[in-house]
C-alpha cells in the first residue's frame, strides 16, 4: 500500500509525495543521506536509514515502523495477539534495539603511580576526574589491546576536563577552623608552603566528608605527617591569601619597634620587594595574630631568598679563627758583644799615669844629686 512521504530540507518540511518521487530526488542528489524523511505515520529518520531510496534499478517501497506499531509492541499482552509480517517484526525489533539505552561497558584502563588499574566504565573515569584522582597527564587506554595515551588526548573526556578548570570549591580545616573555598591549584601551593599539612583535613565541595590531605593525590607537603602543631603562634593567621583575600587590608608590620598597618598582602609583598620591609622585621595577620618574622610569612619570601639569607646568617655567626702566635727562633749560644755588655757589667780597672804628667819631686831630687856629682 502506497504511503504519503515527507522530507525536510534546510529545516523546511515538504510533502506529501510518493515514494517514487522521493527516490528520484535522492538519486538526482537533491536529497542527501543526512536529510530527514518520514511517512504520515512514522517519526523522522535520516535518509540513509532507508537504503531503498538510493538503490539503482527497481526498488520496493519500504514499510516503515509506525509509532502505533511500537505502542503495540511495547504494550502489555492482551487477549488479542498482534499479527504482523516477519519483515515488520524485524523492523520493529531493530528500532527497539536502536532506541534502547546502551549498558555501560567496563573497557577503560588507567595508570596511577605506575600501576595499571581497571577495567572501569567511562562514567567511572568521569568520576575519577571530578574527584581529582585522575589528572590530565595520567595515562588511559580503551580495551586490553588499546594504545596508552594521556587523558588529555581522549576526546571522550574533553568536556569533563573542560569543566574541571580551576574552580573555588576546595575547603580545608586547620585547628578546627574551616577555610575556603579555594581552587585545587591554590591548595597545592598551600601544601608546598606548609600552610596545609598531610594530617590536616580537606574536602571538595560542602557536602563531601572530610579526609586527610595526604590521601589526596597531587598534593606535596612541606610539613610531614604526624608532626605536632606549632603552638608558638596561630598558623591560621599566617596562611597564604589568594584572590580577593590578597587584597584585604588585614596585615600589620613592625619596623624599628613601630607598628604600621593595616595593609593588604599584596601591599606587604610590594613593601618587601622595594626594601621597605626586611627579612628581620615582624608581621602579623589581624590585630590578634601573633607577631612572626617577615621571613616566616608563607608566600612572601621565595625559597631561594630564604635559603640565601639563612646561609649568610649562619656564616656570620660562626666564630672567627684567632691570629696565630708567632714562634721565636732559639737564641745562639754565643752572645754578641753589645748583648754581652747589656748583661755583664764592666769590672773596675786601675788607670796608669799618663806620660805627659810632670815628674814628681823625688825624681827631681834624684836628678839634682846626680847632676851635682
Amino acid at each position: 500500500m502506497a504511503q504519503d512521504w515527507y522530507y525536510k530540507l534546510l529545516g523546511e518540511e515538504t510533502g506529501p509525495v510518493s515514494f517514487a518521487t522521493l527516490r528520484e530526488l535522492a538519486l538526482e542528489g537533491h536529497l542527501a543521506i543526512d536529510d530527514e524523511v518520514r511517512t504520515s505515520n512514522s517519526s523522522w529518520k535520516l535518509a540513509n536509514q532507508i537504503p531503498e531510496l538510493f538503490e539503482l534499478g527497481v526498488a520496493t517501497e519500504p514499510e516503515l515502523v509506525t509509532d502505533m506499531d511500537l505502542d503495540l509492541l511495547l504494550a502489555p499482552s492482551s487477549s488479542q495477539p498482534v499479527r504482523m509480517s516477519a519483515k515488520r517484526q524485524a523492523q520493529i525489533a531493530a528500532v527497539a534495539a536502536a532506541s534502547a539505552p546502551e549498558a555501560p561497558v567496563a573497557e577503560w584502563y588507567y595508570k596511577l603511580q605506575g600501576q595499571e588499574l581497571g577495567p572501569v566504565t567511562a562514567d567511572e573515569i568521569v568520576q575519577l576526574i571530578k574527584g581529582g584522582t585522575l589528572q590530565r597527564a595520567d595515562s588511559i587506554c580503551r580495551g586490553e589491546q588499546g594504545v596508552w595515551s594521556s587523558l588529555n588526548e581522549a576526546p571522550q573526556f574533553a568536556t569533563t576536563l573542560a569543566e574541571m578548570q580551576p574552580r573555588s570549591e576546595w575547603y580545608y580545616r586547620i585547628l578546627g577552623q574551616e577555610l575556603g573555598p579555594i581552587t585545587f591549584e591554590e591548595l597545592q601551593q598551600l601544601a608546598k608552603a606548609g600552610g596545609v599539612g598531610a594530617d590536616d583535613e580537606v574536602r571538595i565541595g560542602s557536602d563531601e566528608p572530610w579526609t586527610k590531605a595526604r590521601h589526596r593525590r597531587g598534593l606535596k607537603f612541606a610539613r610531614p605527617a604526624a608532626v605536632a602543631a606549632d603552638t608558638a603562634h596561630d598558623r591560621t593567621a599566617t596562611l597564604i591569601p589568594f584572590g580577593d583575600a590578597a587584597k584585604k587590608r588585614e596585615w600589620y608590620h613592625e619596623i624599628l619597634g613601630q607598628e604600621m598597618g593595616p595593609i593588604s598582602f599584596k601591599e606587604m609583598a610590594k613593601a618587601f620587594a622595594d626594601g621597605t620591609l626586611t627579612l628581620e622585621d615582624k608581621a602579623r595577620r589581624g590585630k590578634t595574630g601573633a607577631w612572626i618574622p617577615v621571613i616566616d610569612v608563607p608566600g612572601l619570601v621565595s625559597t631561594d631568598a630564604k635559603a640565601a639569607y639563612l646561609a649568610a646568617k649562619q656564616e656570620a655567626n660562626q666564630p672567627q679563627p684567632s691570629a696565630p702566635t708567632p714562634v721565636l727562633a732559639p737564641r745562639p749560644a754565643t752572645l754578641q758583644t753589645e748583648e754581652l755588655r747589656s748583661v755583664v757589667p764592666p769590672s773596675p780597672t786601675t788607670t796608669a799615669p799618663s806620660s805627659s804628667m810632670p815628674p814628681s819631686n823625688a825624681s827631681y831630687g834624684a836628678s839634682g844629686a846626680g847632676g851635682g856629682v
